[in-house]
């Protein structure tokens, strides 16, 4: 696969499998990487995993928002 920058409200679709059992403790890693274009340096992204949790009022939980500054 090729690397994908989000743009804002833009959505980058990953399956994982996650592991934990219980609320709150569940765990998942995804991996990718960023063009390597100097043009991105201080880029913000905004990232939140969204789970299908038939447990949820929506059927779907989602994590808080973690930022990240791309370097």
């Amino acid at each position: 696969g090729g690397a994908t920058l989000a743009r804002p409200a833009s959505r980058i679709l990953a399956r994982a499998s996650l592991g934990g059992v219980g609320a709150g403790a569940g765990t998942a890693t995804w991996r990718g990487q960023l063009p390597g274009d100097p043009a991105f340096s201080g880029t913000t992204l905004d990232l939140r995993w969204l789970v299908r949790d038939p447990g949820a009022a929506s059927s779907v939980a989602a994590t808080e928002t973690a930022r990240m500054i791309v370097w």
